[in-house]
């Protein structure tokens, strides 16, 4: 084979060897898009909850959970009536009459408990307003049973009934007694004095 052929073969080599990393990389591409996207997902209970409250700064303990870092609220309704409570301070608020008919789903049954973390999340340089079930993750996966946490300084979370104690600020993981999975949590958004908890 002479010179000029020998070139031809090579650059035909060269571009299928260019071809098979090119979908190799793609494929790698979507597989890490694909991990990424689980990992988001599995951040989030699967379990339906909603719920949409404004103005938020007409609650005081709300307010300050969302714009203080380290700083928790409870939220959990009593007929027509919102009860927002904080380790500190306890508002009641009356349902409107078109909240009435939105059909809120309040998780497992108990609640929310939602603030602003100290900590970020795992690959974020910021935190984020968070929401979490009120219930004792363990209690209900172990026994179906809702337990109500109680809210404790220092951003955490007790269950009188099985011990543990949760750790809002790090991903609701269990920081004191049995081991144990950490917090459901729910996907939430707050801006423009409005908190909005969606994970349909």
């Amino acid at each position: 084979m002479n010179a000029m052929g020998r070139t031809a073969t090579n650059l035909r080599a060269a571009k299928a060897i260019a071809a098979s990393l090119a979908v190799a990389l793609v494929g790698a591409g979507a597989a890490a898009c694909s991990a990424d996207d689980a990992v988001v997902e599995q951040r989030y209970a699967s379990v339906p909850a909603f719920f949409v409250f404004s103005p938020v700064s007409s609650a005081a303990p709300l307010y300050h959970a969302m714009g203080s870092p380290g700083q928790w609220a409870t939220i959990t309704f009593s007929a027509s009536r919102y009860h927002f409570a904080s380790t500190t301070d306890t508002v009641w608020r009356n349902q409107t009459a078109l909240a009435q008919y939105a059909n809120f789903r309040l998780g497992l049954g108990e609640g929310f408990v939602v603030g602003l973390p100290t900590i970020p999340e795992p690959g974020a340089d910021v935190a984020v307003p968070t929401c979490y079930d009120l219930c004792c993750r363990a209690c209900h996966t172990d026994r179906a049973i809702n337990a109500a946490l109680q809210l404790r300084e220092g951003g955490r979370a007790h269950c009188v009934r099985c011990g543990r104690t949760y750790d809002l600020n790090a991903q609701g993981i269990v920081a004191e007694g049995e081991a144990g999975g950490p917090l459901l949590r729910y996907r939430m958004t707050y801006g423009a004095d409005v908190l909005s908890i969606a994970n349909q």
